[in-house]
């Protein structure tokens, strides 16, 4: 059987190591030049940015399961700090709970020494093909023809699954399932992502920032473990703006509303020498409900991701291990 998984994001990649694994013949497709999705990160001579996801959490006994196992390989390791949240009298420290934690505290992890490190080991275990956009699906005689780029044939598959952001899915299968119904015209909402180098101290103590109406995240990614400081900086941030601040900013207002969320909560201790900007345009849920799952047996077509349960890099793996646990039950 000819499997086609189209996003090497972990939903993907997962879903790919898996039936890999079962000795099946499956081909991922991804449009970028490397794997990750939501972990992905953008190297820089200045510095390594963590463009999406900047932590995630495990709360489900499958996936406390596989993170033992990136544990244990040493592609996750922990983040340990106690966050802190903008008030009208600065920034006071949030300690957060998690009562089926030993010490009551949410447990925060990262990939090590990169938050793509988990998805470049899966990915290092099938067969991926990068820089490879699918950009039509047509289903004819019992199988799905893929076409990329300038009508580039890609093969003809058994199955597809298909690991994108909903719009992209919706638009990819085009009517041709009735999946296409079940996803929201509108599933996501923008977030630009604003990474700086800085000079000026800051309380070691403050490593993650829950943020305001401008600015939803921010973290001290120079903070996390095995992550090194590059020339003479203090600090690499990175800023996540929030869905309506995203919406309103343009390409040249990124920086200049970053500089002054910084000067306003930092009182202007830190001075940016280098910074990069990114635009998810397909960032945060407008409903993080969980859907059915979404299967179309009698064509052959799954469609996964994050946003399908709840967002978050734990809806990804759950999303891709519920397809796995279905088709081999």
């Amino acid at each position: 059987m000819r499997i086609a998984v189209i996003g090497a994001g972990l939903a993907g990649l997962h879903c790919a190591h898996q039936l890999t694994k079962l000795d099946y013949d499956v081909t991922v497709f991804e449009k970028s030049r490397g794997c990750g999705g939501r972990m992905a990160v953008k190297r820089l001579d200045w510095g390594e940015l963590d463009l999406g996801a900047q932590y995630f959490t495990a709360r489900s006994p499958e996936f406390r399961a596989e993170l033992a196992k990136w544990l244990k390989l040493g592609i996750v390791r922990q983040w340990r700090f106690t966050p802190y949240q903008v008030t009208n009298q600065g920034l006071v420290p949030s300690p957060d709970t998690d009562t089926n934690a030993e010490d009551h505290s949410t447990a925060r992890y990262v990939g090590s020494p990169c938050m793509n490190s988990p998805v470049k080991y899966l990915a290092s275990t099938v067969n991926l093909q990068l820089n490879t956009c699918v950009t039509n699906l047509e289903y004819t005689n019992n199988r799905w023809r893929l076409t990329g780029d300038n009508n580039l044939a890609l093969g003809s598959y058994d199955w597809v699954i298909v690991a994108t952001p909903g719009e992209q899915a919706s638009a990819l299968l085009n009517q041709q399932t009735h999946i296409s119904y079940l996803i929201a015209k509108q599933v996501h909402t923008p977030c630009w992502a604003l990474g700086v180098a800085t000079t000026g101290k800051v309380a070691p103590s403050i490593q993650g920032v829950f943020g305001d109406n401008t600015v939803s995240w921010l973290s001290r990614l120079s903070s996390k473990p095995e992550r090194c400081i590059k020339h003479n900086f203090d600090d690499i941030w990175m800023l996540h703006f929030s869905p309506e601040t995203s919406t309103a900013l343009t390409a040249d207002t990124v920086l200049p509303q970053g500089q002054q969320w910084l000067d306003k909560v930092f009182n202007n201790q830190l001075t940016i020498h280098h910074h990069y900007q990114h635009f998810w345009r397909y960032a945060n849920l407008v409903n993080d409900t969980s859907l059915p799952p979404l299967i179309d047996d009698s064509r052959r077509v799954v469609v996964i991701g994050d946003w399908t349960q709840g967002g978050r890099i734990e809806g990804a793996f759950l999303s891709a291990q519920r397809v796995i646990n279905y088709m081999f039950a």
